[in-house]
């Protein structure tokens, strides 16, 4: 099982474990859907009243939807809404991951941010929004560059307070890519990337115009027809804007925008017309749209109900229970990646403020802890990338020995605290011998940016009160050191070189954009030969069983310059691709007079990468099949899926 935020996965409490991407997950079977639906009627048993979910039910909810969306990952750290691959929908993707706790140094999040990095700047507001949102969300140094890019073709594309899709495809602003778009600088504000504040003003006055007489929120600026996803959305961006005009609600006289009467009648809208079975007055479909907007709209304004509902508590009541047993939920209008990242994202909570060093959660999502009793000083860490860590309390007989008399409950007096990792000193935390400590944390950060096992230890120089010698004499303060035991976080897995290189291959690739004409020596099924070079991971071409040499030719209609061909597997995220045989030698012969012999690893997700002897004006490529390993039950069916150029150094 992936690892995700909930402590019911088997792992120790004081462990932190990120687990590697599985190779291939199988879809579940009979007997295993029946037992997760019994498992399932098991945890809705003594809530379905209206009583709170239980958090193990939402924690079992989120672990299966986060598997399920690792298992749809495509080689190259993508994923596909529909036929072709978004940055839009990888940036959701990786985002909703991110937030339900999956560990930025796995494989499937390290692919994904990787890919994001080296796709061409996006030309719609969606996308460029999500993407901002979860590289914010991933590692905002890291992508500094590419975040203050982003910003700037965001702002850029704002026109009276509004968006439309973007540069590619112009046309009047609506709520919905308005919405993403302050969802996006919002993120990157809160990442510390520049976002112009004079943009804030015009975005508040443009919010407000999308609602109706009746108090609710439209998809247009007309006044008409307010939906339960479009109110949320208003709701939830002018409660952004709100805060960066630093409006206060108990002087509205100075609100001269009108955001927050526009925010109050929204948030009675919604109340008033509350639904987590359907997209109030949208007349079917969206849900999860609708229920990830109501998030958002929740924990901005901040509010645990709209009127008389508590808007968490009957949300997650319903996800849980409409979840399907191999972990996605299905929307009315066709249901897909989406709708099961906003299921996640509600459940998760996503935009609710982490606030302070002991908020849960943290880059990773994992937490460990000091059993109490098993160290002096007992330690907490949090997150992995960077991990925030602090003392959490000490051992009775430390705090009898150390804390000064008519001081007791009130903390120790402690001079400094030196923070160690891997027996390596990271960091002094100095304190102040002048008072008691109080609740007083000594936190600090660290990035566990590399596989393995890892110590965390501290040391605290403490002051013990004065006393009297034998003869009545007072013996100054003296220094007292206190060493916790060391607290372990371990961190499994990391991403390998050449899964990293997948995900790098997509922005290489030279076939990007030449014109091909494909031939092959036989088809079986609908595999055709052009699926091969149609950049996607998760199409191939394959050849009939009794082909006995297999053979794919690619002409191009413009040469292309190239030093290096890439041959990759059918990806196994098909049931039918993990079902034929392996090509574990391919022959490329490049323009009908080289030909090169190139091993194949048999690793179905490890591209064969031929070097040719130097860069080539290449015009055609032979790729045949010489050598394979049949397929389960004999099965002797071949192929290959996407056939590269590149240059590379």
């Amino acid at each position: 099982m992936i690892c995700g935020p909930s402590k019911a996965l088997g792992v120790p409490y004081n462990t932190v474990r990120v687990t590697p991407r599985p190779t291939h997950l199988t879809e579940s079977g009979p007997r295993q859907r029946t037992l997760l639906r019994a498992g399932l009627l098991v945890c809705l048993t003594g809530w379905a009243s209206g009583q709170a979910v239980p958090q193990v039910a939402v924690n079992k909810a989120v672990d299966r939807g986060v598997e399920y969306l690792i298992s749809k990952q495509q080689l190259d750290g993508t994923w596909n809404h529909g036929r072709k691959p978004r940055v839009g929908c990888t940036a959701l993707v990786l985002y909703t991951l991110l937030s339900s706790g999956v560990a930025p140094l796995s494989p499937a999040v390290e692919l994904a941010a990787t890919h994001l990095e080296c796709e061409p700047l996006p030309d719609q507001t969606y996308d460029c929004a999500l993407m901002i949102m979860a590289l914010s969300a991933h590692d905002p140094e890291r992508h500094h560059e590419r975040l203050e890019d982003l910003v700037q073709r965001l702002v850029g594309w704002e026109a009276q307070g509004g968006w439309s899709y973007g540069s590619r495809i112009p046309g009047r602003q609506d709520l919905s890519n308005t919405q993403y778009a302050v969802m996006g600088l919002w993120a990157a504000a809160r990442a510390g990337i520049r976002v112009p504040k004079g943009i804030w003003g015009p975005v508040a006055y443009g919010l407000e115009r999308y609602s109706g007489s009746d108090g609710g929120f439209g998809y247009l600026q007309d006044g008409r027809g307010s939906t339960g996803s479009m109110t949320a959305a208003g709701v939830a961006a002018l409660a952004i804007s709100r805060d960066h005009l630093g409006l206060d609600p108990e002087q509205r006289r100075k609100d001269k925008y009108g955001a927050l009467d526009a925010i109050d009648e929204g948030s009675r809208w919604l109340g008033s017309h509350f639904s987590v079975t359907r997209n109030p007055q949208h007349g079917g479909g969206h849900l999860g749209y609708y229920l990830y907007g109501l998030e958002r709209a929740g924990a901005l304004v901040p509010t645990t109900q709209f009127g008389d509902h508590l808007w968490y508590e009957e949300g997650a009541r319903q996800l849980v229970t409409d979840q399907h047993p191999r972990g996605n939920w299905r929307s009315t209008l066709g249901g897909g990646l989406p709708e099961t990242c906003f299921g996640l994202l509600f459940l998760r909570r996503a935009t609710a403020p982490k606030t302070g060093l002991a908020s849960k959660g943290g880059a990773g999502g994992k937490e460990v802890s000091h059993v109490r009793g098993t160290s002096p000083v007992h330690l907490t860490v949090s997150g992995l990338k960077p991990a925030s860590m602090w003392i959490t309390g000490y051992a009775q007989d430390v705090l009898s020995s150390c804390e000064w008399p008519g001081e007791e409950g009130r903390g120790m007096r402690v001079e400094r605290v030196i923070w160690s990792i891997d027996g390596i000193e990271h960091e002094r935390v100095k304190g102040d011998v002048g008072q008691p400590s109080g609740h007083e944390r000594f936190a600090c950060q660290y990035e566990f940016d590399q596989p393995g096992v890892h110590k965390v230890e501290a040391e605290v120089h403490l002051l013990r009160a004065p006393t009297r010698d034998g003869s009545g004499r007072s013996v100054p303060s003296a220094l007292k050191v206190v060493r916790s035991t060391e607290l372990i976080v371990e961190v499994e897995g990391g991403c390998p070189e050449w899964m990293i290189q997948n995900a790098r291959d997509r922005s290489a690739n030279l076939l990007a954009g030449v014109s091909t004409r494909t031939e092959a020596s036989s088809i079986s099924g609908s595999h055709r030969a052009s699926s091969a070079v149609d950049h996607d991971q998760g199409t191939f071409w394959l050849a009939e069983a009794d082909d006995e040499n297999p053979t794919l030719t690619i002409e191009l209609e413009s040469d292309v310059m190239a030093n290096t061909v890439v041959v990759g597997h059918p990806h196994p995220l098909s049931a039918r691709a993990a079902a034929h045989g392996l090509a574990l030698e391919v022959l490329v012969t490049v323009n009908e007079t080289s030909t090169y012999r190139l091993r194949m690893n048999s690793e179905s997700g490890r591209k064969g990468r031929l070097r040719l002897p130097g860069t080539r004006r290449i015009q055609r490529l032979d790729i045949s099949i010489p050598w394979r390993v049949p397929g389960p039950k004999g099965n002797r069916t071949v192929g290959l899926a996407e056939v590269e150029l590149q240059q590379t150094r």
